[in-house]
């Protein structure tokens, strides 16, 4: 079954090093993709109705300590007409231009290292160590479904990240880097570090240097952003 693209999401639970080399022998990415849009997309629709936008803009702009700019009632308004179906469209949309993107950047970095780790091979892997995001998903549906109100920017909002130890004033960038530390991302790190290794033929020091710097310079980048608004 591991070789199947269908079992292969599975077994890249139970046995990620046999699935692994698996992809490496036959790349496949197809459904793992698929799985990961459709989950994401359903998890969204679930949140969106119930995401209090003006809430969340407040609190944004607290944790910046910026003032209203002009212009953003408009778009709460905006959010609040068609924040579902923005949100749906931007979850099934974002994983087919981000995630070949990033399998591209690890396809280059792995080359550059002597690797002759092909592409097609990198969005298998990539895709599969994403996996532990498809629970996440799954998981989060039942528990919004009996949420009321969702504010994005709260200090509970990803309670299985760093930021639940955030309070009310704890600014954008610290927020930002806080929940950028969370249980799944770091089971995603883990299997993509084994992934790798196997995929590019390299040892698991070098495949996880490469991750876990590519994750913390995206993390540099998302709270420079953030400095930046």
């Amino acid at each position: 079954m591991k070789d199947l693209g269908l079992g292969r999401v599975v077994t890249v639970f139970s046995s990620p090093t046999k699935t692994f080399r698996s992809i490496a022998e036959r790349p496949t990415w197809l459904v793992a993709m698929l799985v990961l849009v459709v989950l994401a997309a359903i998890s969204a629709g679930v949140a969106a109705p119930k995401i209090d936008w003006q809430g969340t803009v407040d609190t944004k702009l607290h944790r910046a300590s910026r003032e209203m700019p002009p212009g953003a009632e408009l778009i709460i308004n905006f959010l609040e007409e068609h924040g579902t179906g923005v949100m749906v469209f931007s979850h099934v949309l974002a994983p087919w231009i981000i995630y070949p993107m990033l399998a591209f950047v690890f396809h280059r970095v792995f080359m550059a290292m002597g690797s002759d780790l092909s592409f097609r091979t990198s969005l298998g892997v990539f895709v599969h160590g994403f996996m532990p995001w498809a629970v996440a998903y799954l998981l989060s549906i039942p528990i919004l479904m009996t949420t009321e109100s969702l504010n994005l920017y709260d200090p509970g909002f990803g309670t299985l990240s760093l930021g639940a130890f955030a309070d009310g004033d704890t600014s954008l960038e610290l927020w930002i880097l806080l929940n950028s530390i969370d249980l799944f991302s770091l089971w995603s790190i883990v299997l993509l570090v084994i992934g790798y290794s196997i995929a590019a033929n390299t040892d698991k020091l070098s495949a996880a240097l490469v991750v876990v710097g590519l994750w913390a310079a995206w993390i540099v980048f998302m709270v420079a952003m953030a400095a930046l608004e």
